[in-house]
């Protein structure tokens, strides 16, 4: 099975990624930015399908994040993006 883990860095990802025993991908902010449909799709399409997308990004906000790009990052945002990015 293969997993794809936005967020994998974060609080709630550190935690949730060693549970996993999976063929694991965990882009990093710069590899992957969430908050950009574009480069979403882009990281999307360069890797192989993944049968899981699990995001953790967003879930705790960070500091110096603003409401609008957070708001981009949570899952609700981050839903629609992927659907697009799908095959």
């Amino acid at each position: 099975m293969k997993l794809t883990i936005f967020g994998a860095s974060g609080m709630l990802g550190t935690a949730l990624v060693p549970r996993l025993a999976a063929e694991l991908a965990t882009p990093s902010h710069n590899g992957c930015d969430i908050s950009n449909a574009q480069r979403l799709r882009q990281y999307m399409m360069s890797v192989e399908v993944p049968d899981i997308v699990i995001n953790c990004a967003g879930a705790i906000p960070l500091a110096g994040c603003s409401a609008e790009r957070h708001d981009r990052i949570r899952p609700a945002g981050v839903q629609g993006r992927l659907r697009s990015c799908a095959p």
